[in-house]
């Protein structure tokens, strides 16, 4: 069913003193924790303009080509600019991990090119401004690569949740030779079921200790053609921290997959 666009920009209260209302932010608060997390998009909007942005992202961009464009093209637009350079993967040279524009009245741009996405975030700046860019932001998706096996292992700081991706191989498992003769049926009904698009559910695995769940897990993980989140034991309390929702819903169509989940799931 096709949606209709809002603009609720209009609802916005242009008068509002945020100044009176809230303490400026200290500029310590801008930083994380570690060089991965150097600089956070949302301390940076709130450093700069003293106010809660709104926020549109866009997933799955190469970043790299989409930079060169928008510099090309709103070069003249630019008022400030912060970024963060540093070694991929055993790379041997720095390249640009997130870097941050400064535009208009209030939009801040961030090109998080480790994640591929681009975050919009702005107040007092024209919808239609923020538009016309991703507009053409849009046209710089990644197309898909041959499915590299690789989990995303969420990890928590100070400022949130982020996630890092690391390969893994494929087990040689076979499913006949080292579970139950009625497992087969059952391994092709998870396969099945996790395989579809947009699919919603719970699965769960139950079993002593050495029955081979991390390692049919390992195997599902290799065979399924979808982004796959670890949420390592230590963080489950965690599971409502806001800004795994937000990675969450940044990435439809995943696989979340919670280790040793006893203390979610006892009640």
């Amino acid at each position: 069913m096709e949606t209709k666009n809002i603009d609720l920009t209009g609802f916005q209260n242009k008068d509002f003193d945020f100044g009176k209302n809230t303490n400026k932010i200290n500029i310590r608060e801008v930083f994380g924790d570690n060089s991965r997390n150097y600089i956070h998009e949302l301390h940076l909007f709130a450093a700069h303009f003293n106010s809660i942005p709104n926020l549109i992202s866009e997933i799955k961009i190469n970043c790299t080509k989409a930079n060169l464009w928008f510099v090309e093209n709103y070069k003249t637009e630019i008022k400030d600019v912060h970024f963060i350079k540093r070694y991929f993967n055993g790379s041997k040279q720095s390249i640009y991990d997130d870097i941050f524009y400064i535009l208009y009245e209030d939009l801040l741009v961030d090109f998080d090119n480790d994640n591929s996405i681009v975050r919009f975030l702005f107040r007092q700046t024209a919808i239609s401004k923020v538009e016309d860019i991703i507009k053409t932001i849009k046209k710089f998706k990644e197309r898909k690569e041959k499915h590299k096996p690789e989990i995303n292992l969420l990890v928590h700081s100070k400022i949130g949740f982020s996630s890092q991706a690391l390969p893994i191989t494929k087990p040689k498992l076979n499913i006949e030779d080292n579970y139950n003769d009625d497992f087969k049926t059952v391994h092709q009904t998870i396969f099945s079921r996790l395989s579809k698009n947009n699919n919603k559910g719970l699965v769960l695995l139950h079993g002593k200790p050495g029955t081979g769940k991390t390692s049919y897990i390992r195997y599902l993980i290799a065979s399924l053609k979808k982004e796959v989140f670890f949420l390592p034991p230590n963080m489950a309390k965690c599971i409502t921290d806001s800004s795994l929702i937000s990675i969450l819903i940044d990435n439809p169509n995943s696989i979340f997959v919670i280790e040793d989940a006893e203390n979610i799931i006892v009640d």
